[in-house]
């Protein structure tokens, strides 16, 4: 029997006796449109509910622009001061 063959036949057998191929862990590194950064908040319950551990990373990039320090201070840093997110690393010019 060839191994795709094997395979073919494990799968076959899996589906009979109701088991399904899991994944223990997932790690994703997202670059997502910022239209559709909901979208993705929305898949997270979905995760919390079948991984004890859930951790969300995020990473903004905003370039070719400029913005007034007290409106960085004001609605950046603000904002998440508030939801309590942690700034982990920091980078302005």
């Amino acid at each position: 029997m060839t191994s795709i063959a094997k395979e073919k036949t494990t799968e076959i057998e899996d589906v009979v006796l109701g088991k399904k191929k899991k994944y223990r862990s997932i790690h994703l590194k997202l670059d997502a449109p910022t239209g559709k950064l909901s979208d993705i908040v929305r898949m997270i319950p979905c995760l919390k509910s079948k991984f004890n551990q859930v951790e969300i990373k995020v990473e903004i990039s905003a370039q070719y622009g400029e913005i007034v320090i007290s409106d960085y201070e004001d609605k950046v840093e603000e904002t998440l001061n508030q939801a309590n997110v942690a700034i982990e690393e920091e980078k302005v010019e």
